[in-house]
């Protein structure tokens, strides 16, 4: 069993180096989210209700869950994010 445990550990130590080093990346350079479908998803999953949405909390568990929530984007170190605002395309209506 203790063979077990170090051959598990021994196997962690170099994900635990790369997270740490990451990390510390991470912390000098935020990561500027350059695509947020956050508006769409409440537009679709939530009836566009954005009052009915709380983004301090984990969205994930939602009954409709979102990718984006504040908890996520600061583990993520997410220093600035962008939307945009598009509509679905039109389909072309036919002539008679």
């Amino acid at each position: 069993m203790i063979a077990a445990f170090l051959l598990l550990a021994a196997q962690a130590s170099p994900d635990a180096a790369l997270s740490r080093r990451v990390e510390r990346v991470l912390e000098r350079s935020p990561v500027i989210d350059g695509h947020n479908d956050v508006a769409w998803e409440i537009r679709e999953l939530h009836d566009a209700k954005v009052e009915a949405v709380d983004l301090s909390v984990d969205t994930a568990r939602l009954p409709n869950p979102l990718q984006t929530d504040i908890p996520r984007l600061r583990k993520g170190h997410v220093g600035g994010s962008s939307g945009r605002s598009t509509s679905p395309p039109m389909r072309p209506t036919r002539s008679r």
